[in-house]
């Protein structure tokens, strides 16, 4: 019997040195050793991974952000983190704030593997309500707020607070939207090529939507070019880049706090 066995072990062992005891041990207990191990560490990692957990107190994506180096977009983020941080007086040992600039997401028809895997990821983070703000470049702000992603801004912001950024307003006409499925892989309008679409968001030139001309004028963003936070950083020096509110965030005051960030 195994036990007999054992017992011989044990007395063969007396007297034996350290090494003996050892060896002798690893022999027969080593299974039974590493699993206890093994549940050591899991429960280390389980207690360390939801005792450092933090929460997510504010999310903002910015697509398509012109010279987007990895190392200039890392930058960038860690800058706006940070002030978002003490924007919001931001408790860092138990909260944070993820600022994506990491993102692109080519306009018009040209839409591969990587422009889905982009698209995904806001849709994921805009459903969860992780993602409160998207900065976008002018056609694919165009294609979120058909994709129903972005929520009107007089569901948030209040007619003093609309009248102050009157000449900032970016409107669509709601008439012309299809509805689209947000869920859909490809959000995209048919036959606008890549750059047809470039050509509709450049900066030079451009003239914005007027609402009196719309059967269903909806003020679905804000044209941040000319905010002073943005124009310092030089987010977007060539593309009309627009703001918008997600319609799942849970944070419409601090998304307020933040628009008004950008004006200094």
């Amino acid at each position: 019997m195994i036990s007999d066995e054992i017992r011989e072990q044990r007395k063969k062992l007396k007297g034996q040195g350290l090494k003996a005891h050892l060896d002798y041990f690893w022999e027969y207990y080593k299974i039974q050793f590493l699993l206890v191990v093994l549940g050591l560490a899991v429960l280390i990692y389980m207690v360390n991974f939801f005792m450092s957990k933090k929460e997510r107190v504010f999310g903002v994506t910015v697509l398509n952000v012109e010279a987007n180096e990895e190392e200039g977009a890392r930058t960038w983020s860690n800058d706006l983190s940070q002030d978002i941080v003490k924007l919001l007086d931001v408790n860092t040992s138990k909260e944070r704030v993820d600022c994506d600039f990491s993102r692109y997401q080519a306009p018009g028809t040209s839409f591969n593997q990587a422009d889905m895997a982009t698209q995904t990821a806001i849709l994921s983070g805009i459903s969860s309500g992780d993602i409160d703000v998207v900065i976008m470049d002018r056609y694919n702000f165009d294609r979120y707020v058909d994709g129903g992603t972005i929520q009107d801004l007089r569901d948030v912001l209040s007619k003093k607070e609309l009248e102050k950024y009157q000449d900032q307003i970016y409107y669509i006409d709601g008439d012309t939207l299809t509805k689209s499925d947000a869920s859909k892989d490809d959000m995209t309008s048919e036959g606008v090529s890549e750059e047809e679409a470039r050509k509709t968001e450049a900066l030079d030139g451009f003239v914005k939507p007027d609402p009196t001309t719309m059967k269903d004028p909806i003020p679905a963003g804000l044209l941040v070019n000319d905010m002073p936070y943005i124009s310092k950083q030089g987010y977007y020096k060539k593309t009309v880049a627009v703001l918008g509110i997600t319609t799942k965030t849970k944070r419409p005051n601090d998304v307020k706090k933040f628009i008004k960030m950008l004006e200094n």
